[in-house]
C-alpha cells in the first residue's frame, strides 16, 4: 500500500478540520493526517499498528460497533454514522464518521476513515430540538390554561348572575335574598383570589418580589399558614394532624413562607377526598428547617413529580374524582419562594391512589446577612461554574462576581478538571450532562483530593430517581434548572464560610431527600 500511502498524504496532509485515516483490511491504522492529532489528541507513533476501535466508547466496543462498521463498508462500499467517540485523554466528543472500502483489482486492501468533530453542531441541534419541544409544550399549556381560566371564571360568575336575578326579584329582606348575597360574596372572593394568583405568579416570574427577612419562629409560620387553609379543610371534613418542634427560629420573609406552606397544604386538601387525612410536621434538620406535608389523596404519577411545580401544570385526576378548582399556580409559587430563600421543595408519591408527601427545606442561617469582614472573606471564597452552555455559565459567573466572590467558568468537564487543579475552588456549581465527560465523572475526580470542594449539581432533571443518583454520587446540593438568581446566591451563602469538605465524607454528601 506504499503508493496508496503516498497519494494519501498528498491529498490529506493539509486538511486540519477532519481526522483522516487509512486502515488496513483488518482495521489497523496504517497512516493518518495531522487532523487526527488535533481532534483526537494522539501522536503518530501512538496509533500506527493499533486497531481503530480505540476511538470508540467501551459500550460501543462491547456491542461490536467498530467491526459492524467495517463489515457494512466491506459489503456496501461505505459506512456513515454519527455518535460519541473518545479522545486520548478519555474525553468524549460527538463525531460524524464515514468509512469507505478501498479496493485494488477487486481485492479489498483497506479502508479510508474520515472523522469530523461536530460536538458544537450537535449541541446546538439538541438545544434547538429541546427549544422546539419546549415551545410546543408551552403553546399547549397556554391553550389549556386559557380554557381552564375561562372555566374557572365562569364557575363563580354563574351563581353571581343568578344571585343578582334573585335579589332583583325579592330584595334582601327575605331569607332567599340574604342567601343569594352571601353566595355572591363568596364567589366574588373566589374570583379575587384567582386574579391575585395570576398577578402573584407574574410578579414572581419577573423577579419583582423583594424578600423582607426577619427572625421568626417556625411554629408561628406553621400556625399562620394553617389558619389560612383551616376553613377549606374543615369544609371537606378532612382530618388535620400537626406536629411542630418548638424553639426553632428562621431568618426568612415570614409572609412569603406562610404563603408557600399554605399553598402546599391547600393543594393537599384539594387532591384529598372528603374525610381524608393531612399531616403537617415541622422540625429542625441540621442547618435547615424541614416541613413535611403528607396526605391520603389521589397520589401523583412519577412523570409529574417535577412538573407539578411548573406554573399551570396539574396532574390529571383519576376517573370519577371531584376536585376543587384552581389554576395550577400554588406549587409554582411555593417553589419560587423556597428558591428565593436558598431552600427547595420536592414531592414524593408511590403513584395514583397512594397519597403524596411534600418536603419544604429552608436554611436556618441568616442568608446574606454579612458580618464585619465578610467582604474580604468573599473575595477569597473561590467558585468554579461549569456548564457547556456558555451563556448560562457566564451569567451565573457574572452574578457571583457582582456579589464579590472569586469566580471562574468552565465550559466542559475536561476544562473543569483543569481549572479545578489550578484554582482549588471552595465550591463547584456543576452541570451534570456535558458532551465530553459528565458531572458525575467530574465529581468523582475532584473528590479524590483531600479537603475537596463543596459540589452542587445543577440540572434540568429533578425526579426522585435523579435526586437519589445525585445523592449517591456525593453532591452536597441539587439545584433544578431554570435557575432563579437568588436561588444560586442562597445556596452559595449557605456554604460560605464553612470549612472545606473532609476527604472521609467524599462518598456521600449531606443532601437530604
Amino acid at each position: 500500500m506504499r503508493s496508496d500511502d503516498e497519494q494519501f498524504h498528498l491529498l490529506v496532509d493539509a486538511v486540519r478540520d477532519y481526522a483522516i485515516f487509512l486502515l488496513d483490511a483488518n482495521g489497523m491504522v496504517v497512516t493518518w493526517n495531522p487532523g487526527v492529532e488535533r481532534i483526537k489528541g494522539y501522536r503518530p507513533d501512538e496509533l500506527i499498528g493499533r486497531h481503530f476501535s480505540i476511538f470508540y466508547t467501551p459500550e460501543d466496543r462491547a456491542a461490536g460497533v467498530p467491526e459492524k462498521g467495517l463489515e457494512q463498508a466491506r459489503r456496501d462500499g461505505r459506512y456513515a454514522a454519527q455518535g460519541v467517540r473518545l479522545r486520548k485523554d478519555g474525553s468524549r466528543f460527538f463525531a460524524d464518521v464515514l468509512i469507505t472500502a478501498v479496493y485494488r483489482d477487486s481485492e479489498l486492501v483497506g479502508f479510508a476513515k474520515v472523522t469530523r468533530d461536530i460536538t458544537e453542531r450537535h449541541r446546538l441541534e439538541e438545544q434547538l430540538r429541546n427549544r422546539v419541544d419546549q415551545l410546543a409544550e408551552a403553546d399547549q399549556r397556554k391553550d389549556e390554561f386559557i380554557a381552564m381560566l375561562a372555566h374557572e371564571l365562569r364557575n363563580p360568575l354563574a351563581p353571581v348572575l343568578t344571585g343578582l336575578s334573585i335579589v332583583q326579584r325579592v330584595g334582601t329582606s327575605q331569607e332567599v335574598g340574604r342567601r343569594a348575597v352571601e353566595t355572591m360574596e363568596r364567589q366574588l372572593k373566589l374570583m379575587t383570589r384567582l386574579v391575585d394568583d395570576l398577578l402573584q405568579i407574574s410578579r414572581l416570574s419577573r423577579g419583582k418580589i423583594e424578600l423582607r427577612r426577619e427572625s421568626t419562629r417556625l411554629d408561628a409560620v406553621v400556625e399562620h399558614a394553617l389558619e389560612i387553609v383551616q376553613p377549606f379543610v374543615q369544609a371537606r371534613g378532612q382530618q388535620l394532624k400537626v406536629e411542630v418542634e418548638a424553639g426553632v427560629s428562621l431568618f426568612c420573609d415570614p409572609q412569603r413562607v406562610v404563603q408557600a406552606l399554605s399553598n402546599v397544604v391547600n393543594n393537599a386538601s384539594k387532591y384529598t377526598a372528603d374525610g381524608g387525612s393531612i399531616e403537617v410536621r415541622a422540625r429542625r434538620d441540621g442547618d435547615d428547617a424541614r416541613i413535611t406535608v403528607c396526605d391520603s389523596g389521589i397520589g401523583i404519577r412519577s412523570e409529574m413529580l417535577e412538573r407539578i411545580f411548573e406554573a399551570f401544570a396539574q396532574d390529571q385526576p383519576p376517573a370519577g374524582s371531584v376536585l376543587q378548582g384552581g389554576l395550577g399556580i400554588g406549587l409554582a409559587v411555593a417553589r419560587t419562594v423556597m428558591a428565593l430563600h436558598g431552600g427547595r421543595i420536592w414531592a414524593r408519591s408511590e403513584g395514583p391512589g397512594q397519597g403524596a408527601t411534600f418536603e419544604l427545606q429552608l436554611p436556618l442561617t441568616r442568608v446574606g446577612d454579612h458580618e464585619p469582614g465578610d467582604e474580604s472573606m468573599q473575595r477569597e471564597f473561590r467558585i468554579l461554574v461549569v456548564d457547556d452552555n456558555r451563556d448560562a455559565a457566564n451569567m451565573i459567573r457574572d452574578l457571583l462576581l457582582v456579589e464579590g466572590y472569586a469566580v471562574e467558568a468552565a465550559y466542559g468537564g475536561v476544562e473543569a478538571l483543569q481549572k479545578a487543579e489550578q484554582m482549588h475552588p471552595h465550591m463547584v456549581l456543576l452541570d451534570l450532562l456535558m458532551p465530553d465527560i459528565t458531572g458525575y465523572e467530574v465529581i468523582k475526580r475532584v473528590r479524590t483530593n483531600p479537603g475537596g470542594p463543596v459540589v452542587v449539581a445543577v440540572t434540568g432533571h429533578g425526579s426522585e430517581l435523579d435526586r437519589e443518583a445525585v445523592r449517591q454520587a456525593g453532591f452536597d446540593e441539587h439545584i433544578i434548572k431554570p435557575i432563579v438568581g437568588e436561588a444560586i446566591l442562597g445556596v452559595v451563602r449557605r456554604f460560605f464560610g464553612m470549612p472545606r469538605r473532609a476527604p472521609a465524607a467524599a462518598s456521600a454528601g449531606p443532601l437530604q431527600t
